[in-house]
């Protein structure tokens, strides 16, 4: 935990901005790295006129955290998207009730 999913993204650029995503959020939520995990939904997206790019959707899956700190992994990691040329990125946060998540060994 955190999780994060990713959409409108190639594996190939994932795999370069997947290392400098886990260490910022680690950092920003004082976790271990091997706590944050990436998902990459490879999604293909459609207007009208059909198969269209598409810019980095971001879902981001986590217990609460103060508002500073969402809103400073929302500015990092969209800094590191769009210094990869990303005209726009969109994250969202959603958040488990800790009452309801189970993780077993």
């Amino acid at each position: 935990m955190p999780q994060i999913i990713v959409k409108g993204v190639s594996a190939s650029r994932m795999e370069k901005l997947a290392s400098p995503l886990i260490e910022t959020v680690s950092r920003l939520v004082e976790c271990p790295e091997d706590w944050v995990t990436v998902e990459l939904c490879e999604s293909k997206f459609f207007t009208k006129e059909g198969l269209t790019e598409q810019y980095p959707i971001i879902q981001i899956w986590w217990y609460e955290r103060p508002q500073a700190v969402q809103d400073q992994v929302a500015k990092e990691l969209s800094e590191l998207f769009l210094k990869e040329g990303f005209s726009l990125v969109q994250i969202s946060f959603h958040l488990f009730d800790k009452k309801d998540y189970y993780e077993f060994e």
